[in-house]
């Protein structure tokens, strides 16, 4: 798993690249929950490489097309730096 989730709520941008191998494989699993949230993630289609720019994470429930417990435990990391407006 690649630190996308970590990445999002940083506040510096990030460009993520793999080899050929990793190039190949679908990144909107996690890019996708992610944006919803308010992170900046751009693709390749859906690939690598990614970029993320800095964002504020928000809390939006998400409903997982296809369950993964991979995606489960990103979600939860990205999650430890939300931004909460406590009121």
């Amino acid at each position: 798993m690649f630190p996308i989730e970590v990445l999002a709520s940083q506040k510096f941008n990030s460009i993520l690249k793999g080899d050929k191998s990793l190039s190949k494989r679908p990144m909107e699993r996690i890019s996708d929950p992610l944006t919803k949230m308010n992170a900046k993630i751009y693709t390749n289609n859906g690939s690598l490489p990614i970029t993320i720019e800095s964002s504020n994470l928000m809390p939006n429930d998400i409903d997982l097309k296809i369950p993964s417990a991979q995606i489960k435990s990103g979600l939860l990391l990205a999650s430890l730096n939300l931004s909460l407006i406590h009121i």
